[in-house]
């Protein structure tokens, strides 16, 4: 796999485990929302550090 790949697939992984922890938060309690909202705002902070990291690998592509 390119560099850019794994960088895909780093993201697609990233959106799946918010949509996972989406659907545990609807039948959570307000502790367990609480956490899990928690985990939602890192891995939407991951998928933009990751979509940074894409950009640049593209740029370095096209030199």
């Amino acid at each position: 796999m390119s560099p850019e790949e794994i960088l895909q697939k780093a993201i697609e992984m990233e959106r799946e485990a918010i949509e996972t922890y989406a659907e545990m938060k609807r039948e959570a309690d307000r502790e367990t929302a609480e956490l899990l909202d928690f985990l939602i705002s890192q891995e939407r902070e991951h998928i933009k550090l990751l979509n940074d990291r894409l950009k640049v690998v593209r740029l370095l592509k096209k030199e």
